[in-house]
């Protein structure tokens, strides 16, 4: 086991022999799982691992899996107060003639235990005596629930506790410290509690000596904020498990015109599709710019549009930021500037009932749909209005003169 509490012992597969031009994996995983589990210490971390998902702990702690995300790195941020070295957790020592020690704070306190089969991370312990109170830390604000937090991060405490009552302290209770809140939670350690997490480090090591990767969650939110769903990929198993091919029900013979006969690919089968849940949004970090100050101008600067008012100072923004160009008004657009956003598909809109001169010369390739619909038609009537203008300006059209 590391020293994070991950197995290392767990053999990797090496196949026979491999092909000179098959592809190569970027790193193999120890999928078998160890021969015995028996001797094993629990982390406390993966006991709220398994109650929250038995397969997030089995890809943790049998697989050595992890990938960060938002939250985990977060998560680290909170903790780099409580992971500073500090005074260590000392033994217990009975009250001496002299009085009871000064109390004092331990952080980053190791705990182990055979007989319990957990081994934890203690984020900061409180002491005054032999008295001890652990306290948790978490990166969220306090639920809003009756006990105060979820079951596994009470169990997570739970685990803390028994350890500490294991080497001689005296521990009643637990404390959960939520950063965003700034606030203390007390846990309430009981039996019901005690048994559960008890049988949460059992399950842990049922789960490991089965060396099969449990199934994942079905339209849960837990997966939303997961930093391991890019690797266990919920969505896309209950995808294939849902295909014609794996039905746990017998197809229909009968099928309509709309649908081929044959279709062992499932392909046409668009009535049975359950809607995908997208957890990984589109990435889009790109702003719009608009641009409303009558007489600007928006010109091309390396990789930079800038906006030059009349009367402020310039404002820049990144080409690579830029989703849409919106111009409001008498807004003069360079033409390097419009080459580059056509180039670069960025869709300029022109909001103001006549379009630019300089719209007229290339198309707006990104615009699709009615947008487009309603541009084509928009320059149509400012193309008709400009021609009109000119043709009125060059050849000086005056109205005809009254008959007498």
């Amino acid at each position: 086991m590391t020293s994070d509490g991950r197995i290392s012992d767990a053999p990797s597969i090496n196949p026979p022999e491999i092909e000179e031009n098959a592809p190569k994996r970027a790193k193999r995983l120890p999928l078998a799982a160890p021969k015995d589990t028996s001797t094993l210490l629990v982390p406390a971390r993966i006991i709220n691992e398994v109650l929250y998902c038995e397969r997030l702990m089995y890809l943790e702690w049998v697989q050595g899996e992890w990938d960060d995300n938002y939250f985990t790195a977060d998560g680290r941020a909170v903790h780099k107060r409580a992971d500073r070295p500090g005074k260590p957790l000392t033994s217990p020592e009975p009250i001496s003639e002299e009085g009871e020690p000064l109390p004092y704070t331990a952080r980053s306190v190791w705990l182990s235990s055979e007989a319990l089969g957990i081994t934890a991370k203690i984020d900061v312990v409180d002491v005054e005596g032999s008295n001890v109170i652990p306290i948790e830390y978490k990166r969220g604000k306090k639920p809003d629930i009756p006990e105060g937090a979820y079951l596994p991060e009470r169990a997570q405490l739970c685990a803390q506790v028994l350890l500490l009552r294991e080497h001689g302290f005296q521990c009643d209770h637990g404390e959960i410290y939520y950063a965003k809140d700034r606030q203390r939670v007390t846990i309430v350690i009981d039996e019901p509690l005690m048994a559960r997490t008890r049988d949460a480090v059992t399950k842990i090591k049922e789960i490991a000596d089965e060396g099969e990767l449990p199934a994942p969650l079905r339209n849960n939110p837990k997966c939303n904020g997961c930093s391991l769903v890019g690797i266990c990929l919920p969505d896309e198993l209950q995808a294939l498990d849902s295909s014609p091919l794996n039905l746990p029900f017998e197809m229909p013979a009968a099928v309509t015109n709309d649908e081929p006969e044959d279709d062992p690919w499932g392909i046409t089968q668009s009535a049975r599709d359950m809607p995908v849940r997208r957890l990984f949004p589109a990435r889009d970090d790109r702003l719009p710019i608009y641009v409303q100050e009558q007489g600007s101008t928006v010109r091309l600067d390396g990789e930079r549009f800038i906006i030059q008012r009349k009367d402020s100072a310039a404002v820049e923004a990144r080409i690579g930021n830029t989703s849409h160009v919106a111009v409001y008004g008498n807004i003069h657009v360079t033409t390097p500037a419009l080459r580059t956003m056509l180039e670069r598909n960025i869709l300029k809109l022109s909001i103001d009932g006549a379009a630019e001169r300089q719209d007229l010369k290339f198309p707006l390739r990104s615009c699709s749909g009615p947008i487009e619909a309603s541009l084509s038609t928009r320059r149509a009537r400012s193309y008709t209005n400009f021609r009109c203008v000119r043709a009125a300006a060059s050849l000086k059209l005056r109205s005809p003169s009254k008959e007498k």
